[in-house]
């Protein structure tokens, strides 16, 4: 993830050593747009502060919602849908 401190950015926190350790690939504009969008509500619902470490595990069962950090709720008195 090029928001991270790892990557092409590595080599500001870690050394010169990494300055040409990386590797750089187009990406379709809409799809990275996204991306961006879905990382940075990750961040805010997670709360993932700036350097702070964090590990992220993956597995092939598909892809998981990610909730609305600020849904819009127009009647706050309203229950919702009633459930039998």
């Amino acid at each position: 993830m090029a928001s991270t401190y790892e990557g092409s950015a590595r080599w500001e926190f870690e050394g010169p050593q990494y300055q040409l350790d990386y590797s750089v690939r187009w990406v379709n504009r809409n799809q990275n747009q996204e991306a961006g969008r879905r990382i940075g509500r990750w961040y805010e619902v997670d709360r993932i502060l700036d350097t702070e470490k964090f590990f992220v595990t993956t597995t092939d069962t598909g892809p998981v919602p990610i909730p609305d950090p600020n849904p819009e709720d127009p009647d706050p008195d309203d229950p919702g849908p009633i459930e039998p």
